[in-house]
């Protein structure tokens, strides 16, 4: 059965036969729009208060693409309450429902979902910790030049490497940034972080796949005039160092899916896996 929008909130379904599992949602999208205030329209029916801010919050329901959802999904794992999406952007890739199925969101509203725990990578930069749900990535600066790095995993050196830069992500991120650079596509259940260089020099050097309770760290040392970019989910990060620690922290993102959620299928639908 699949609902309007029209025929949902115009009271078509009789929301009062149905309990709500999450009692306060906080709803977010980047500039508010018509599918905004529909959503929030049936959150109201279904007697489901919005509040403003996450730590009231029993769930973050988000409007949008994958980059909306991994700025929120940061939140949702700081405060330790499940994260829901809805894509309105080109991939989705992270969003659980489309626009479109309206049946798909009242069903998680009323406690009918697979919860899908995450790791997110913890970087140390500096003393300060940066969170990732994707990657972090170490790159040059200039189009011209090379970075220079040293890569250690668990104390131990591992190799010396000139080249675009390096990438450390996460089973979700494997099939992000880290595959367009050939790395390996990992599932989410894997207890394991990728490890990709981007062209490298040496061409014996390949993508590595270790245990996610490992610590990597990544020396980066002078080459000429370049300097190294750092960025934790393609954002910049503005930052001097030499030295960057990663690890996976011991807390977990906590993503929703509807009952029918199919990991290899979602590979299938947004990124022609497998197709000729």
């Amino acid at each position: 059965m699949n609902y309007d929008w029209a025929y949902v909130i115009l009271g078509g379904v009789d929301m009062e036969t149905q309990v709500a599992k999450f009692k306060r949602v906080k709803l977010f999208q980047f500039g508010e729009n018509e599918a905004f205030f529909e959503v929030r329209q049936l959150l109201n029916k279904m007697a489901i208060e919005c509040v403003d801010q996450e730590e009231e919050a029993e769930l973050i329901l988000v409007l949008g693409g994958d980059g909306t959802m991994l700025h929120q999904a940061k939140i949702a794992h700081q405060y330790q309450i499940p994260i829901l999406g809805i894509n309105l952007g080109h991939l989705g890739f992270l969003a659980a429902l489309e626009h479109s199925d309206q049946e798909g969101l009242i069903d998680i509203l009323n406690g009918e979902y697979i919860e899908d725990s995450r790791p997110i990578l913890n970087c140390m930069l500096n003393k300060q910790s940066y969170f990732a749900i994707n990657e972090f990535m170490v790159c040059k600066d200039k189009a011209t030049r090379m970075v220079s790095y040293d890569l250690y995993i668990d104390d131990e050196f591992v190799y010396q490497q000139r080249g675009d830069g390096i990438i450390v992500s996460t089973s979700t991120g494997s099939s992000a940034y880290a595959r367009s650079a050939g790395g390996a596509i990992i599932h989410p259940k894997a207890a394991v972080m990728n490890i990709v260089p981007i062209c490298s020099s040496k061409m014996t050097t390949g993508p590595m796949i270790i245990s996610e309770s490992s610590t990597v760290e990544i020396r980066v040392k002078p080459w000429k005039d370049g300097k190294a970019m750092f960025a934790v989910d393609a954002q910049d990060i503005l930052e001097e160092t030499q030295s960057i620690k990663i690890h996976m922290d011991k807390n977990r993102v906590r993503f929703l899916h509807p009952l029918h959620y199919n990991y290899y299928r979602t590979l299938q639908t947004k990124l022609s896996h497998g197709e000729l």
